[in-house]
């Protein structure tokens, strides 16, 4: 068998090791005296441990946010940690608050996204300077090998400072409840509950975290790049979502021009073609995809209520959605003229005043 984990002891009699992945402490006996890199050993560093071998392991990006030191034989790590909060906060270090009822049951609980629950009997984290509930904090941790009757290891011991966690995600055990299953066994079921919503979110970019540089470097920004601290927020425009798609309400003004193609302006309307590449822009989604059977559609009833009525101003009102490609378009981001909406169908023509001209 093989185990993986942080090292925090190894004494004649046993090994004892963490692992991030799952808050495990791992407890081994001591077979390894006669291992060839015994001496090179040091607690703090990441290694497996085979039958009879000891590798040393580069940090993944969970393990290098735990910083390990030594103290008169004592263990301390520092650490990411958190608390649940009903408020809702717009800070760099605040995550999303849940109910009354699952923050009165998780009340006083600290949660590290490295460690799992810590213990913290003095409130030393919620003492720090300007700390409110929700937030990350940097804090320090003392290790206590556990035993038969305590499983809570770490205890804090010292605060330093509210800090933006720009680790990977981790749910907190607070978070988990609030949605009411375990997020990573029901992803689908959670997915849906929130299809539609709104949030506001941190650009995590691991090419410029000190931790991770070295492995995302030369990556793309669409392999790079997540976002972290996801906190829903009420949205700009209101969607509309059926359990299988998400909708978009939004409307533009009716110019006959930007169907066409320029060297056909100064032909007759009736002999002008309709481009393949018409859209309009939306100030909060951008650029928005007209396909070409829809903008026919558009330009014709458009045609028909001028003709009719002699308006100058019509409203095209639509339900947009997300383009069947929006993945491959996310990795050209760095072009301005990427649409990743696109009209799926009309609502109806208004005027000026939005009123209804003509329904569709």
């Amino acid at each position: 068998m093989k185990f993986r984990g942080i090292l925090l002891d190894i004494n004649d009699n046993y090994v004892l090791l963490f692992n991030c992945e799952n808050y495990r402490e791992i407890r081994l006996w001591n077979t390894y005296q006669n291992v060839a890199n015994r001496d090179d050993i040091s607690i703090g560093n990441v290694y497996q441990f085979r039958d009879e071998r000891i590798l040393r392991r580069r940090k993944n990006d969970m393990e290098e946010l735990v910083d390990v030191k030594v103290r008169n034989g004592d263990v301390f790590l520092k650490i990411f940690a958190l608390t649940p909060s009903t408020n809702v906060q717009e800070s760099p270090y605040s995550t999303a608050p849940v109910s009354d009822k699952v923050y009165q049951r998780y009340r006083g609980c600290v949660y590290s996204p490295q460690l799992g629950m810590l213990e913290d009997p003095d409130n030393i984290l919620r003492n720090i300077r300007g700390y409110n509930e929700g937030e990350y904090a940097l804090v320090r941790v003392e290790y206590y090998p556990s035993d038969e009757n305590d499983e809570k290891v770490f205890r804090v011991v010292k605060g330093y400072s509210r800090a933006e966690y720009l680790g990977p995600e981790r749910v907190s055990p607070w978070h988990q409840e609030e949605n009411g299953d375990d997020v990573y066994h029901e992803r689908e079921m959670e997915i849906r509950r929130v299809l539609g919503c709104w949030y506001q979110h941190v650009v995590n970019d691991h090419r410029k975290h000190k931790f991770s540089m070295r492995r995302y470097r030369h990556r793309l920004t669409f392999s790079s790049v997540t976002a972290t601290q996801l906190q829903r927020i009420l949205g700009p425009i209101r969607a509309r979502d059926d359990g299988e798609k998400v909708e978009l309400p939004v409307s533009f003004r009716f110019d006959r021009q930007m169907f066409e193609r320029e060297e056909d302006h100064s032909l007759p309307r009736d002999q002008r073609r309709i481009k393949a590449d018409a859209h309009f822009w939306n100030e909060t989604i951008g650029k928005v995809d007209i396909p070409q059977g829809v903008a026919l559609q558009i330009v014709q009833k458009a045609d028909d209520i001028r003709d009719q009525t002699r308006r100058r101003t019509i409203i095209v009102k639509v339900y947009v959605k997300l383009v069947d490609d929006y993945i491959q378009r996310a990795q050209m981001v760095k072009n301005p003229m990427v649409a990743f909406f696109k009209v799926d169908h009309v609502r109806g023509f208004y005027d000026k005043k939005d009123r209804l001209i003509q329904d569709v």
